[in-house]
């Protein structure tokens, strides 16, 4: 019985977490409320209470599930014993497998670059999404890094500079996809993407106009 309580439970918050995501994504967090989401489940405010301690607390969670399958690619390949070329070409792929595949992480994503407006009660949201943005960059710069050490790329790569250029084109790319599906199609060019992106990470530029690595 207490493993079927538990089953339940586990798939209530996961049915409050996808109907809170759907409501903030037609709405945005400032025009949605806890009284919207209970009257779509058609449950109570004290039922979402149950499981989360404010909209803030559920918004956040929502926005999660944008953020820990970054977090979870990042660190499986970093603990892929391949070369580090062939890791940075997986998590490009990943990249743009999640937001293909994943319903969820793509609506989240969405809701963080087009429906949120980072006021003082989402400051700590906004945190988590710099350190998420950093840790990125961090992770490519290190893997372009191992990439020179192995050979794989030029000696001359500024590997700062590249891992810099590399996320912005992931953001870029992911935003104008998101704004309108209808520009490209990310199943079918995804291939072609990964390589304009792996052909951009080996650019090299003169040591006065290098950048710091992002710590």
């Amino acid at each position: 019985m207490a493993r079927n309580t538990r089953e339940e439970a586990k798939q209530t918050r996961s049915q409050i977490l996808a109907t809170a995501l759907s409501l903030f994504a037609r709405r945005g967090y400032a025009g949605t409320s806890l009284e919207d989401i209970s009257a779509e489940l058609g449950m109570t405010r004290g039922a979402i209470y149950g499981h989360f301690a404010s909209k803030r607390d559920l918004f956040e969670r929502v926005i999660a599930l944008s953020q820990d399958p970054l977090y979870a690619l990042m660190a499986s390949c970093e603990h892929n014993k391949r070369a580090a070329l062939d890791n940075l070409e997986r998590f490009l792929r990943g990249w743009f497998d999640l937001l293909r595949d994943n319903r969820l992480h793509r609506d989240a994503f969405e809701v963080v670059l087009n429906k949120t407006e980072f006021t003082d009660e989402l400051g700590s949201l906004y945190n988590t999404e710099r350190r998420l943005a950093r840790d990125q960059i961090a992770f490519l710069q290190r893997t372009l890094e191992a990439a020179k050490s192995q050979g794989s790329i030029p000696s001359a790569t500024d590997a700062a500079f590249a891992g810099l250029m590399v996320y912005t084109q992931l953001m870029g790319i992911a935003q104008a996809w998101l704004f309108d599906h209808g520009l490209f199609a990310i199943d079918e060019l995804a291939d072609t993407i990964v390589g304009h992106v792996l052909a951009g990470a080996v650019l090299t530029l003169p040591d006065a106009t290098s950048v710091a690595a992002i710590s």
